[in-house]
């Protein structure tokens, strides 16, 4: 464990950067701290990230904590994690948003509705480049999706 002398902390933090796809997004946290032997990993409290895509839409994801590294671009988003996107509202436990795959994988109690629907499922896999989404449950279960018609 490292000593609190090589560990950088700072507040009300912000990086801006352009995802492999060439979307603009923002990272920001209350608190974020590094250590010296490893400055590119980025833990963070109180998270927000923003993703400004190429079509005009806009997802946003809140988040307790999150991990951001500043080389690859990759986040990691956990505890009471909530995203928009358009009028879908989805919480789950976890969020990894990969930026080579440009891949955003949601795990963990997903839960979302819109106005159209509801959605229970172990994990979701969005494909950012295709906007495919792939709805898993890791049981028998079967996807539990109630929409209105």
């Amino acid at each position: 464990k490292p000593l609190e002398e090589e560990i950088n902390k700072f507040e009300n933090v912000e990086y801006r950067g352009i995802d492999n796809n060439g979307n603009d997004f923002f990272i920001r946290s209350k608190i974020a701290e590094f250590e010296q032997e490893k400055p590119e990993i980025i833990n963070m409290e109180e998270v927000i990230s923003t993703f400004y895509f190429k079509d005009g839409t806009v997802l946003t994801i809140i988040a307790d904590k999150g991990i951001f590294n500043n080389i690859t671009n990759d986040m990691n988003f956990a505890d009471n994690v909530k995203m928009t996107y358009l009028d879908n509202v989805l919480y789950s436990d976890k969020a990894v948003f990969n930026n080579s795959e440009n891949q955003l994988l949601v795990s963990g109690n997903v839960d979302g509705q819109n106005s159209e629907s509801k959605l229970k499922a172990d994990e979701l896999d969005f494909d950012l480049n295709t906007k495919n989404l792939k709805i898993s449950m890791y049981n028998e279960e079967r996807v539990n999706i109630k929409t209105k018609f």
